[in-house]
């Protein structure tokens, strides 16, 4: 995994995922859902499983913001990668409930139809 600065010194013109993820302090994967969703800060080519992360777009992107605001839109990533996470781990109790419970059933049941009406 690299850093900034051993970015800079690469000769390729385009980064792996994994390199560009742990430059902003995310996952790999999520990095790889940002990219697909489009919610990265800087223009990334993806294709299939592939996604090509131009370098100097994404040194140009590194150099143009402040510490401060690559630092906060770290934070901000990672926030929203521990909101996803919440929300399936209260998906899995809901399910659990209503395994466990059949009355919770009805009443989720009759929520989600009073909430698609």
């Amino acid at each position: 995994m690299a850093t900034v600065d051993q970015i800079r010194d690469m000769r390729d013109d385009f980064l792996k995922a994994e390199d560009v993820a742990n430059c902003m302090k995310i996952k790999p994967d999520r990095f790889r859902e940002y990219a697909r969703n489009g919610q990265l800060p800087f223009p990334v080519v993806v294709s299939g499983n592939r996604i090509k992360v131009s370098r100097a777009a994404f040194l140009e992107w590194v150099d143009g913001k402040k510490a401060d605001y690559l630092h906060e839109n770290t934070v901000e990533m990672q926030l929203m990668e521990l909101i996803k996470e919440i929300r399936a781990q209260n998906c899995i109790l809901l399910a659990m409930a209503i395994a466990n419970h059949p009355e919770i059933s009805e009443i989720v049941t009759k929520k989600v139809e009073e909430a698609v009406q």
